[in-house]
């Protein structure tokens, strides 16, 4: 009666969970199907055993069931109580048991009887700790059914050791052993069942909380501000926001899936897309581009495109910026236009301080000149010229000579100053350059004026700087500009200026200027790099020289430090980035 009902529940059991597994996909249901089909082997075969003994295929027959019985409980173990998710190491160590009873079948084939007869003794003393201690750890991690699989295997492993030991009561052993496995697998058919539901419990609140995270990014998506679109992994518009439809003129929606890329973007978009290229990232890019509508004049737009995680699809944000950009142009137009108006000022007020010396001293040289021509055939005038005398009349003819010169050179140099501040914003090139050939040139175009202002001329260039890009002409009249400035300043005795050009880390290039001269008073410390701003008064300054350095260290992303004592020197600091490559 007992093995009869053990082998009914067994099969309905069984039965079940291969239903469960086809329908659901739980592996935890087919490997207890496993469980519980080697299970009926073993007692089906396990009375007959004695029998078999002369028969050697019929005692391997036993083994296999044997060990098949304790490589499908074990897998069992690890499917139902999800060891490789909660612990790892218990997991190794049921995949080691699983491992063990794979090889002790051709291990039995070779080795001698009492060995063989053995290997069923020893995994069955290692069952207890492959199945009870997963469980306890399972249940130290909160696996809900933990609780109900120890009870299950604890009462099976009590029944296996009644039906090894002596008769204690009245059942036979094989009895006991039956109703315990009946039991058994009835306790842990119910926690499977009950975990199953709860599975699928929490299945389906992970798919109605995806559907609605879904659908609030999908609202979001077709309300934002800017134009979106999803892109597939073979590169077609899977879904639009009605933003898109406006700056594109193509329709929103899951209607715009049948609209190639092509008819809004050009080959050099559609890379930068990463359109038919494997430049898929998960960090976003942003670039600016021009879309071209339908029916519509061509947009300027920033595009972004990122990639959705765990998958090939992108996520692409079009940012319309035509008016942004025509709005900056129209600023800088503006400032230019300022900043000319600016420049012309200060040019008519330069120009005109020298233009008056020759305007002034023209008038005098007509008379001088006048005077001795005519000194030459003429008594009355040779009579007004002796008391002036031959050397005076020619020294005044010289020194009017040398003003008018003087005026007119100062006219050149603020002209040719004012052409440099000019090109100075144009675009040139940016190069990887040594910046020890550019201060190499520097010093032959600046040696020997240095040794008509100052004592002492110091160079000091790192060898070790790397070449990296730069637009070696302005860095090369930068310095030029502030070596000249600083041997201007340094009228000393013992006038100094060194030029020291070293790593500022491992990112940047420093360069410093340092001079013992007169200094900078700290008041006009903010005006220094002012157009037109001088300090040098009627020595020949026009204060474009420092603007024009200030201007090609940011057109290099670097920066630039002046410290100044009066009556002590100036030390000027450039910190320009070493990037390479070409610009």
């Amino acid at each position: 009666i007992i093995y009869g009902l053990f082998i009914g529940i067994d099969s309905v059991i069984g039965i079940l969970n291969l239903f469960t597994f086809f329908t659901l996909g739980e592996r935890s249901s087919l490997w207890y199907v496993f469980h519980c089909l080697t299970m009926v082997l073993f007692f089906f075969v396990d009375p007959m055993l004695p029998l078999w003994l002369g028969n050697q295929f019929l005692i391997y027959a036993f083994l296999l069931i044997t060990l098949s019985f304790a490589f499908t409980s074990a897998g069992f173990v690890r499917s139902f109580l999800r060891l490789p998710e909660i612990s790892p190491f218990t997991n190794r160590m049921v995949l080691g048991y699983m491992g063990l009873c794979l090889v002790a079948l051709p291990l039995a084939l070779v080795v001698d009887e009492w060995t063989r007869d053995h290997i069923p003794t020893l995994l069955g003393m290692l069952a207890p700790i492959v199945v009870i201690v997963p469980g306890i750890v399972a249940k130290r991690r909160g696996h809900p059914m933990a609780g109900l699989y120890l009870a299950g295997w604890t009462i099976l492993g009590a029944g296996a050791l009644y039906s090894t030991t002596d008769v204690f009561f009245d059942f036979q052993q094989d009895q006991i052993f039956l109703l315990c496995s009946t039991l058994e697998t009835v306790i842990l058919s119910v926690a499977l069942s009950r975990q199953l539901r709860t599975s699928k419990l929490e299945t389906e609140a992970v798919r109605a909380e995806k559907a609605i995270t879904e659908a609030r990014y999908q609202a979001m998506f077709r309300s934002a501000a800017t134009a979106l679109m999803l892109l597939d992994e073979e590169d077609q518009i899977r879904l639009t926001n009605e933003e898109f439809g406006k700056l594109t003129g193509l329709e929103i929606g899951e209607k715009a899936c049948s609209h190639p890329l092509e008819l809004i973007f050009d080959e050099e978009l559609l890379d930068a897309l990463g359109h038919r290229t494997s430049l898929l990232t998960d960090r976003p890019r942003s670039f600016d581009g021009t879309l071209t509508p339908v029916g519509g004049p061509a947009r300027e737009v920033i595009i972004t495109v990122g990639q959705i995680p765990g998958t090939r699809e992108r996520i692409v944000s079009l940012s319309d910026v035509t008016e942004l950009k025509e709005n900056e142009r129209q600023m800088y137009r503006a400032e230019k236009l300022a900043a000319l108006g600016a420049m012309v000022a200060g040019v008519t007020h330069e120009i005109n301080n020298p233009n008056n010396l020759i305007s002034f001293n023209v008038p005098t040289l007509r008379q001088l000149l006048d005077l001795g021509y005519h000194a030459l055939d003429d008594d009355e005038a040779r009579s007004r010229l002796a008391p002036l005398g031959y050397e005076r009349w020619q020294k005044s003819i010289d020194d009017t000579v040398d003003k008018i010169e003087y005026g007119s050179k100062r006219i050149e140099a603020i002209i040719d100053e004012l052409k440099a501040y000019i090109r100075s914003g144009e675009e040139e090139p940016k190069r990887e350059a040594s910046i020890s050939e550019v201060v190499e040139h520097v010093e032959v175009l600046v040696r020997k004026p240095m040794q008509k202002m100052v004592k002492t001329f110091e160079v000091d260039v790192d060898p070790d700087i790397p070449a990296f890009s730069m637009a070696a002409g302005k860095v090369e009249q930068a310095l030029v500009n502030l070596l000249i400035n600083a041997g201007q300043a340094a009228t000393r005795e013992d006038s100094r200026v060194s030029l020291i050009v070293n790593r500022d880390g491992q990112e940047h290039c420093k360069i410093t200027i340092e001079d013992n001269g007169s200094g900078i008073d700290e008041e006009l410390m903010e005006m220094i790099f002012e157009p037109f701003f001088t300090t040098k008064g009627d020595t020949g300054g026009t204060g474009l020289g420092l603007a024009l350095v200030q201007r090609t260290v940011k057109d290099h992303g670097g920066r630039i430090d002046v410290k100044s004592v009066l009556g002590e020197g100036t030390t000027f600091t450039l910190r320009i980035p070493m990037v390479r490559g070409e610009a």
